[in-house]
Formats: structure tokens, sequence, C-alpha cells
């Protein structure tokens, strides 16, 4: 599977969280993610962040790169689940990621609000408790996207696995 046949499958199985994808698929269709990811930050260096009239065509340029960044989310959901499938483990190791990132997000949110004073003193002690927490909960992401990482590094399952028979490229 080449390049462009990457991110053709991963665009035809949009809403597919069942099967297996191969390693060069899921690499390359992130390849993919990352080069709009870098198109969409050259094109703001370029413009300096603005919006003049010169740069209009960059403008649109940008908008097209992240409207095609914002259709990649779904695909690149279903094609890790795939992708772990492929490996032989199931695809709520991806909602596990989810699951931790809302918790951060919402200590995150609370202590922004203003309330950590009052709420959460009342509730956990000192407003350093709420920071320590808020670190750890950062570093269990980092340690679920490094064991998401490895599993997604590790080849195929070359055999038929409850998820189906091996893809061939």
């Amino acid at each position: 599977m080449n390049f462009v046949a990457a991110i053709i499958s991963a665009y035809r199985n949009y809403f597919s969280f069942e099967g297996r994808a191969t390693r060069r698929e899921f690499w390359y269709f992130n390849l993919f993610v990352g080069l709009l990811g870098a198109g969409r930050r050259a094109i703001d260096h370029l413009s300096k962040g603005t919006a003049k009239p010169e740069h209009t065509l960059l403008v649109w340029l940008y908008v097209i790169l992240l409207l095609i960044t914002i259709s990649a989310f779904l695909p690149s959901i279903a094609l890790q689940v795939r992708r772990l499938h492929d490996v032989g483990r199931s695809g709520w190791w991806v909602g596990a990621g989810f699951f931790i990132l809302a918790i951060d997000l919402s200590v995150v949110l609370t202590f922004l609000a203003g309330r950590h004073h009052a709420l959460l003193a009342s509730k956990f002690g000192h407003p350093l408790l709420v920071l320590h927490g808020l670190v750890i909960l950062s570093a269990s992401l980092v340690i679920y996207e490094l064991i998401v990482f490895i599993l997604c590094v590790r080849p195929s399952y070359p055999y038929r696995n409850k998820f189906g028979p091996p893809r061939l490229i």
C-alpha cells in the first residue's frame, strides 16, 4: 500500500471500526495528517497570523487544509482502532485515552474557572493538591500514549485473530 492508497483507504473506511489495518496504512495516514498540520503552520508563519488582503490566497489555503484536517479526525480514530485490532488488541484502548483526557480537561477547567479556592479546597484540601493531581493525570495521558504507540508499532499478527484475517497489502 502506498501513500495515496492509504489515504484513500482511510477515507473509504471512514466509519468502519471493524477489521484490521496494516502498519503501513496507519503510519502513512498519520504522516498525511502531520503534513496537513505542518502546511497550516507554514501558512500561518508566512502570513504572520494576519488576514491582510494580500494574504487572501494563503487564508483560503489555510481554511481548506483546516477542513481537511477536521475531516481526518474520525478516520484517524477508526484507523487506530483497526490498527489495534491488527495486533490483537481491543479498540477500547482508544476510548481509554478519551476518558483520561476528559478527566484531565475537567480538572483544568474547574481550576481555571476560579472555583478552585472554595470548591477544591473544601473537597480536596489545598489547591496545590489539584495541581499535583493535574500533573499525575497528564503523566498518565503520556504513559497511555506511549503504550498505544508501542502497540501500533508492533508487527501485524500474521494469522486470523478475533478481528478477522490479516489484510493483504
